[in-house]
Parts: structure tokens; sequence; C-alpha cells
């Protein structure tokens, strides 16, 4: 009986340790192809004013040639807005990075443009897709969801949100409950 239990348990230890090491290996390939550009929503002092930007880093050893950053708003409430928000917007970046280099890309204008160009406070969910090109081969990557507080250009907050949006048609409604194409109909002036 006691043998029993001993071979059972060295049996399941094996089996654990089995799975352990091949989930590693499997994660280290994972981390060695995506670690070479490292991409974070941050601050960055531009023209003495603290300005919401995409952080690129590249940690890898080859060029990275980044194309452009996609950004979703969602829960949007403003004070007061001088248009009508759109709630998506791609901003250009074509920039290409060196090994080791780092760089900032401001995403206030755009940001103040796909919200309808709010004149004082404003909050909202900032979701982003970045594409990129190291060598031949193009990737995108989802970047984690951000609460942003905002007057103007001016950033006052950034908290990472850590739970999933609700719904995915939530970044293109506004929130009288029009769509973004019955909503861009209307006279921005009335």
């Amino acid at each position: 009986m006691l043998l029993v239990a001993v071979s059972f348990g060295l049996a399941a230890g094996l089996l654990l340790y089995f799975l352990r090491f091949h989930r590693r290996g499997n994660c280290r390939q994972r981390k060695e192809t995506d670690s070479n550009l490292r991409l974070k929503i941050g601050f960055s002092e531009l023209d003495g004013m603290a300005s919401l930007a995409l952080l690129v880093s590249n940690k890898g050893d080859a060029d990275i040639w980044v194309e452009e950053i996609e950004i979703f708003l969602s829960e949007l409430e403003a004070t007061f807005q001088a248009g009508v928000p759109s709630y998506h917007g791609i901003q250009p970046i074509r920039a290409q990075l060196a090994p080791g280099e780092k760089s900032s890309i401001s995403l206030s204008t755009t940001i103040y443009k796909v919200g309808g160009e709010c004149q004082r406070w404003y909050s909202f969910v900032l979701s982003s897709v970045v594409r990129y090109r190291i060598g031949e081969e193009w990737r995108t990557k989802h970047l984690e969801n951000y609460r942003v507080e905002m007057i103007g250009f001016i950033t006052a907050s950034v908290r990472r949100e850590r739970q999933p949006l609700q719904g995915s048609n939530s970044e293109n409604q506004p929130q009288n409950g029009r769509s973004v194409e019955e909503a861009s109909k209307r006279p921005k002036f009335i």
C-alpha cells in the first residue's frame, strides 16, 4: 500500500514537473519574439506641459519600423465639446527605431480630435493597437486599457484599467445611444 502511494506521488510529481517545464519553454519562446518592442502609454514633457504619449523602446538587436497607432475611446464623459466625437482614430507614426533606441510620440492632438475637441475636463477609457514591422514581418500589439482624464490637450491622470471593457460595441457608441453614423449626420453647431 505504501509502495503504491509513493509511486503514485512520484508519477504525479514528474507529470507536474514536465508540464511546468514545457510551459516555461513556450513562454520563453513567446517572450523572445515579443520582447523586442516595449510599448506603454504614459507622460511626456513637451513644450512645458504633461502630454499623453506612446512610449516606445527597442530592446532587440534589429531595426523596428513603427507604422501607426489606432485609438478607441469609450465611456467618454465631457464637460463641453466643440464637435461630434468619432470615438476612433488612427495616428500615423512612421518611425524607425534602431536597437537600444527610445522614443515618445504625443497622442494628445489625436485624442483631442477623436473626443470631439473637448474644451474643458473630460474622461475616457483608452484602448489602442500599435502596428509595427520587424524585418519583413508585420505585427500588431494590443496595449492595455487606460482610464485617462484630460483638460483640453493637458493630461491630468492616467490609470490602467484592470477589467476588460463591457461589450465590443461600446467604443463606437456615443453616450446618447445613437450610432456614430447617425451622430455624424447632425450639424456640428445647432
